[in-house]
């Protein structure tokens, strides 16, 4: 991670000095669908002492059937002892969150310390709802690990939100079945493409690649895969850019690999039904997060064993593999009491031996921010270590380039980015057309 902001960090921290429009776009809208924090309606309490101090903290660790929640309520009850508070977590899932975070922001019933995905906490920043945390960012920033700087959130050159964990998505993918075709993972969309159709052609029920067709996974591989080519959503002014051709240049190849080598039915998968039939050896090739793993594991050590994974394939090869950057931030909201004993609870999470312990757990998903973590046997061998080098060059929607923007979230949430892959494999609209649509919705709305 680079000690000094980069131009396009600073222009991106100028642009957003424009607070009262930045507040609105913090408050309306749905929040950015790669995570969102738990949420209450209850009011935080506490004194300005330590002693006795209550505090909440709004978690979002519901993943996996809350597999991480006792071992978060464990941490907090050790904070707890260690600095005579009453800490209370509360977990929520991404489904009922949103609105939830809203309300509490309109009614000023705020919680502490709180989790969330890096857009919405953008967002929140950016409309002065969240304190500066300065101090916590520059102890922890010579030991992160090499991150893009949309992993944290910075306003005006002020730290509002500390990176908590990642994840991101590689592509996974069956040795046995690889192997069944005489093909080797591939590195460039012609050999996606290519493997793709010839596990397909390799036997009846048989699929080359799958991917959540609902929701914001096909928009999530689509601008990936822009961003590979060339493309930026936004120019060096922090402008919506008018240029299609990255856009439609990857949403031709996702037609072609379409047509070639995935379900007809892939327009209408939840994330459950791709991940059981790359799990179930349905389908050769799968792009997705860890979440994959412990998916296959259950079908026994075998299928494990069974599957390899590289970094997203480029358009060609010696361009830098892009993907899309998810995960978590900690932050403190504005607004509320003891604020100092907030950091202390942020860092005591990311204290590096039990943090480790804590991200093990999630078999995969959940990618270290700290180097020592990062070091751990458990991330430096086979998938995972192939997710964790993955998000070195994973971006948001136009992070990687030039600083993350409000409304990108927004965007998101309303399915800006995966509407245009789903019209063009229903045939309803051509690629360079769907690909210019976009970018005129995007402009709309960055003007809003």
């Amino acid at each position: 991670m680079r000690n000094t902001p980069s131009r396009s960090e600073s222009m991106a921290g100028r642009r957003m000095t424009r607070r009262s429009v930045l507040r609105g776009a913090a408050l309306l809208g749905g929040a950015a669908a790669s995570g969102t924090l738990a949420a209450s309606l209850s009011a935080c309490g506490g004194s300005a002492s330590t002693g006795g101090s209550a505090l909440q903290f709004w978690s979002r660790e519901s993943f996996n059937n809350g597999v991480l929640e006792p071992l978060l309520r464990a941490r907090v009850a050790d904070f707890d002892r260690r600095y005579r508070t009453s800490v209370s977590v509360l977990f929520e899932s991404f489904a009922t969150s949103t609105q939830k975070e809203l309300s509490a922001l309109a009614s000023n019933r705020l919680p502490n310390v709180a989790e969330q995905g890096q857009d919405l906490a953008l967002r929140f920043a950016a409309g002065d709802h969240l304190a500066p945390v300065d101090d916590v960012f520059a102890e922890l920033r010579p030991r992160l690990v090499d991150l893009q700087k949309d992993a944290f959130v910075t306003v005006d050159g002020h730290a509002y939100a500390i990176p908590w964990y990642t994840e991101t998505r590689v592509l996974f993918y069956a040795r046995s079945a690889l192997a069944r075709v005489g093909a080797e993972p591939p590195r460039t969309w012609d050999e996606w493409r290519a493997v793709a159709r010839r596990l397909s052609n390799s036997a009846p029920g048989v699929y080359g690649f799958t991917l959540p067709g609902q929701g914001t996974f096909p928009g999530q591989l689509f601008i990936s895969l822009a961003a590979a080519a060339g493309g930026t959503v936004l120019d060096s002014a922090g402008h919506v850019v008018s240029d299609p051709g990255p856009f439609a240049d990857a949403l031709e190849f996702l037609r072609a690999l379409y047509i070639d080598g995935m379900p007809r039915a892939t327009v209408t998968y939840a994330e459950t039904d791709a991940t059981e039939l790359f799990a179930h050896g349905k389908a050769g090739m799968y792009w997705y997060n860890g979440q994959a793993l412990p998916a296959v594991a259950d079908q026994g050590p075998r299928a494990l064993a069974d599957v390899g994974a590289v970094l997203t394939p480029v358009p060609r090869a010696g361009d830098v593999s892009r993907s899309f950057l998810g995960g978590f931030t900690l932050f403190i909201f504005a607004h509320t009491k003891n604020q100092e004993l907030s950091k202390q609870l942020i860092r005591h999470l990311l204290e590096p031996s039990w943090y480790g312990t804590y991200l093990k757990e999630s078999k995969g998903f959940a990618l270290p921010v700290l180097q020592e973590t990062a070091k751990d046997p458990f991330f430096s061998g086979g998938p995972i270590s192939t997710l964790l080098e993955q998000t070195r060059t994973a971006v948001r929607y136009d992070g990687g380039v030039h600083g993350n923007a409000p409304f990108l979230g927004k965007a998101e949430s309303r399915f800006v980015f995966s509407n245009p892959v789903i019209d063009v494999w229903t045939g309803e609209t051509a690629p360079r057309k769907a690909a210019k649509n976009m970018l005129d919705q995007l402009k709309v709305m960055a003007r809003q």
